[in-house]
């Protein structure tokens, strides 16, 4: 892709790949930290962070927090050479998809608020990118407020 796109345009995007999260503890036994932390033609890591029983299923908006920083700060601890992380996904898809809960929208809004802020003081490229699971599927308006906040926060 790199080489297509600089013969096209005279640059290329920044490339990456990611992996569903939770596959890294279910799969010990596989290498897929090299590929995805270290690999030598990638700009920057990224993961799909679905905490089982708390990013991927909020009972609480504090324990989703906690488990993203521990999440972020273990990927930054597989990086080797600088490179930036970013959680390409994040949301309650538990919930959601397997238990047809849509989070009302006050704790789904203080809910993704507490996991950008956990990502970004964890180390990580901004605050994540949230998966919405809502319908319609979009982040609320409340989410784009802190979204807004966190932009406004960073220099």
């Amino acid at each position: 892709v790199r080489r297509l796109e600089t013969s096209l345009y005279g640059r290329s995007h920044p490339q990456t790949v990611s992996l569903f999260g939770p596959e890294l503890r279910w799969r010990p036994q596989m290498p897929l930290p090299e590929p995805i932390f270290r690999h030598p033609d990638l700009d920057f890591a990224s993961l799909h962070l679905y905490e089982e029983g708390t990013i991927d299923d909020p009972s609480d908006t504090v324990a989703p927090a906690l488990g993203m920083a521990r999440i972020v700060g273990e990927a930054l601890g597989e990086i080797l050479d600088g490179r930036p992380f970013l959680d390409s996904e994040h949301g309650p898809i538990h919930s959601f998809k397997d238990k047809k809960i849509t989070l009302p929208k006050p704790f789904d809004d203080e809910y993704f608020r507490h996991l950008q802020w956990a990502h970004l003081a964890a180390g990580g490229a901004g605050g994540g990118m949230r998966w919405p699971n809502r319908t319609p599927h979009v982040l609320t308006p409340g989410m784009r407020r802190a979204q807004r906040s966190l932009a406004d926060f960073l220099p």
